[in-house]
């Protein structure tokens, strides 16, 4: 396999079968060669095994997973985000072709996207890992948020009071 070359052939044995669901196994690319194949960072794997399979397998607690693995890099790193963009986990450039592939071949939104990009593009710095947070963090909350009804003015307005 040359560099910047991901070696789709390696979808046979091991990849046919999937103990505990299928959330994996009906994907063409497979999380896990990717980033065997690139080298990605422990805890960036994880975190990005939880978003690819949180909308087949369990929703918001998937989320909230990945969140606590990308929590975890951030305090890995040891320093705040806002102080420094160049402290880095190990590089691991996943190219933008495979990183949309892994993203097609899941069925990914806008936003676990962008996840992705972050968490696997050259080499995750606590920016991008704070971005990433920040977006992950906004995925749960529209999970949980509690669905509103009624949303015109007229449900907005106080009741009448008849303690006058």
């Amino acid at each position: 396999m040359s560099e910047g070359e991901w070696n789709m052939s390696k979808s046979t044995g091991v990849n046919s079968t999937q103990v505990g669901g299928d959330h994996y196994k009906t994907a063409e690319t497979q999380h896990w060669d990717v980033m065997a194949d690139y080298h990605v960072h422990y805890l960036c794997a994880n975190a990005t095994k939880y978003i690819v399979r949180a909308r087949r397998k369990n929703g918001a607690q998937d989320y909230e997973k990945a969140l606590h693995y990308i929590e975890k890099a951030i305090d890995w790193l040891g320093v705040p985000a806002e102080t420094s963009s160049s402290w880095r986990l190990m590089p691991h450039d996943v190219p933008v072709k495979v990183v949309y592939e892994l993203a097609q071949a899941y069925q990914l939104s806008e936003d676990e996207i962008d996840v992705l990009f972050l968490l696997l593009s050259d080499s995750a710095t606590a920016r991008e890992l704070s971005k990433a947070r920040d977006i992950v963090t906004r995925m749960i909350y529209k999970l949980s948020a509690p669905v509103v009804e009624d949303c015109s003015l007229h449900a907005l307005q106080p009741p009448d009071r008849d303690d006058a």
